[in-house]
């Protein structure tokens, strides 16, 4: 899949002449794609904002183009792609790019892994693939690289464990922070320390993402269900016996904007007494 989409991003870049016409392509050049995001270039700040209004034409021009969704938004950067440049020393190969050579060892236990599979070039493809890891996993060593701690993978000096697994402990955490939060809404950076060792930041982050989703279960007018006193108590780190109702009424009175909009929380409203609420239209049918 991944393959997929890089083809159809240099199938855009390769015809960019021919999706947006040769008097676009002269002046906005394609920089770079990043999560169906498109990056142009453009020679003069007329040429960005002029084609900020053609945005939607061009987006489905390019995707028409590549009989999919490939493009979702368009951006305009300074950035120029500029062409890389091999520097070629003679005194010393620090420049030249370092080939890695499999070893006998490395084909016998390529050789002994792939020796199951029944199609000749499949095999011969995977022996060379096995190979190559084999001698690059050596080198590594060599450099001082070690196994992660969770998933086996080498990973580089000076680190417990590889990327992956440790964007998997960070989630871990976080996930960790906000079940102590939502089992006590009003519980202080101190306690969250204790237990977490967390920043401040990261403290803060979970809290806002534990308010979003509480919001989107609670209605307008709702100042009695637990997900409302849960929210306010996340406000005001408020503990329940504290909790009043005008303190109730005053944070989800603030935040009635992000909360579910109840028609019918309007209507249980009772009307002041004194005043006559009609609206003008029947009122301007009743004179007729």
């Amino acid at each position: 899949m991944k393959g997929k989409k890089d083809y159809q991003m240099h199938l855009m870049f390769y015809n960019w002449e021919k999706i947006v016409g040769p008097q676009i392509a002269m002046h906005v050049k394609p920089v770079r794609m990043d999560f169906r995001t498109l990056f142009l270039n453009a020679d003069s700040p007329a040429w960005s904002t002029q084609l900020k209004y053609m945005e939607r034409e061009l987006i489905d021009k390019i995707n028409g183009f590549v009989a999919t969704e490939l493009v979702t938004s368009i951006r305009y950067t300074n950035f120029i792609i500029k062409e890389k440049q091999i520097k070629k020393d003679t005194n010393d190969g620090e420049n030249e790019p370092v080939i890695i050579n499999p070893e006998g060892c490395d084909i016998e236990k390529a050789a002994s892994a792939c020796g199951s599979i029944k199609d000749e070039d499949v095999r011969k493809a995977a022996e060379r693939a096995f190979a190559k890891k084999e001698a690059t996993d050596r080198d590594k060593r060599k450099k001082g690289c070690h196994v992660c701690a969770d998933c086996g993978v080498l990973c580089p000096p000076g680190k417990s464990v590889c990327g992956i697994c440790e964007r998997k402990r960070r989630e871990k955490e976080k996930e960790a922070i906000r079940r102590a939060i939502l089992k006590k809404p009003w519980c202080s950076y101190a306690e969250l320390y204790e237990s977490f060792h967390c920043s401040p930041q990261a403290a803060m982050e979970q809290r806002l993402e534990l308010i979003r989703s509480l919001s989107r279960r609670v209605k307008v007018g709702d100042e009695t269900s637990e997900d409302a006193r849960k929210i306010v108590m996340l406000k005001t780190l408020l503990p329940p016996e504290k909790l009043t109702e005008e303190k109730i009424h005053e944070v989800l009175g603030r935040m009635s904007a992000n909360l579910i909009y109840d028609p019918d929380a309007f209507k249980k409203k009772k009307k002041p007494e004194g005043r006559r609420f009609t609206p003008r239209k029947y009122e301007r049918k009743r004179k007729e």
